[in-house]
This record gives structure tokens, sequence and C-alpha cells, in this order.
């Protein structure tokens, strides 16, 4: 059996067994809200949001390419790298969270995407397997204390949480859509490395717009 296939067959079987998990879930009683939703707020977090999404598609779809054709990594190694970039975010999610619930979300939103930004424009120099492992852990916690403070912000933003959460949902899904395909392009055009540089050039814009836009708590 080919490799793809005990894959799709694996990943079902998890998928089966998280199904029998989320049927011991308890039911809660839904509670709606009459809070009128404050639609500023919420797309200015959308847009957060949209930024933090490209960010992760960029990764995904650019660096396997770059590590492998330009780096000459084997693509066990890029899998570990990417399993790395990810386990480092979510290693970091809880902590940074609860600091957004201390200090607002505003400075953690802020500060990630500054720093994504940056690590963006440094992994345009990434010249070598240790370079580019090094910058993806910086980009890691960069992004990593974006995601809980945009879905906490949104969280207290009036209205449903279902609401909000479709809302924030259908945006970054379209960020997951269109994303892989524009930094492909831009890949195939100008080079790889090209990516992370409009990528972090784009992430700089985008904190100026965040700086005036995102509520001061």
């Amino acid at each position: 059996m080919a490799g793809a296939q005990m894959t799709f067959i694996l990943w079902g079987l998890v998928a089966l067994a998280s199904t029998a998990v989320a049927t011991k879930i308890p039911e809660i009683e839904p509670q709606p809200t009459t809070d009128k939703p404050n639609l500023t707020k919420i797309l200015t977090l959308c847009f957060a949001g949209l930024i933090y999404v490209g960010t992760i598609a960029l990764i995904n779809t650019i660096v396997p390419v770059y590590a492998t054709a330009s780096l000459g990594m084997s693509a066990f190694d890029v899998g570990l790298l990417i399993t790395l970039f990810v386990l480092v975010r979510a290693l970091i999610f809880t902590p940074l969270g609860a600091l957004s619930d201390r200090v607002g979300y505003r400075p953690l939103i802020l500060a990630g995407l500054s720093g994504a930004s940056l690590v963006f424009l440094l992994l345009y120099t990434a010249s070598n397997a240790v370079s580019l492992t090094a910058f993806l852990i910086l980009l890691a916690l960069a992004t990593g204390s974006m995601y809980p403070s945009v879905l906490s912000a949104l969280s207290k933003s009036g209205g449903g949480v279902g609401y909000l959460m479709g809302i924030f949902n259908l945006v970054i899904s379209i960020g997951w859509g269109v994303f892989p395909g524009v930094g492909g392009a831009i890949a195939d055009s100008f080079g790889p490395t090209s990516a992370f540089l409009i990528s972090g050039l784009i992430g700089l814009i985008a904190v100026a717009v965040l700086w005036k836009k995102l509520p001061k708590e």
C-alpha cells in the first residue's frame, strides 16, 4: 500500500476516535445574548487573524520547497522542521493567552505581528538549515502571541460567540485558500525568498494599520 494511502487511512481512524471522544462532551444550555456586536472591532480582529493565517499558510507552502530545492534538506528534515514550528507555537499558546488576559490583547497582537514581520525579513537571508530553523522558531514565538489574543478579544466584542466565530472563520478560511496560491505565484515569478520579503513588508504595513485601528483597552 502506498504511503499516501496509509496516511489517509490513519487519519480516518484518528477522526473516528475523535468523534467517539466528542460524544462524551456534556451539553451546555444555550445562553442567547442581547449585546450589540462591535463591527469595527470585529473586522479589525478578523484582519489580524487574516494576517496570522497568511503567515502560517506561507510557511506551509514555501518553506518545504525552499528548504529542499535551495538548501538541500531532505523531505524528512523538512517535515521535522514544520513539526517543530507547529509544536513551539502550540506550547506557547496557553502562557501567552494568560498573559493577554493580564496585559490586554492589543500589546500582544502588535508585538507578535511586528516580530513576525521582522522574522520574515530575516527569512529572506536564510542560507542554510541552521538559520532557517532558528528563524522559524522565532516566527513560531511571534505568531504564537497573536492567535489566543485575537480570539480572546473577539469573544468580548459583543454578540453571540458562535456568530463571532462564524465571521472570523469565514475570513481566515478565505486566507487559507488564497495565500498559498499567491505565495506560490510570487515564488515562481521572483524566487521563493521573495515571498518572505514581501510578507515582511506587508506585515509592517499591517502593524501600522492595527496600531491605529485596534481599540485600546
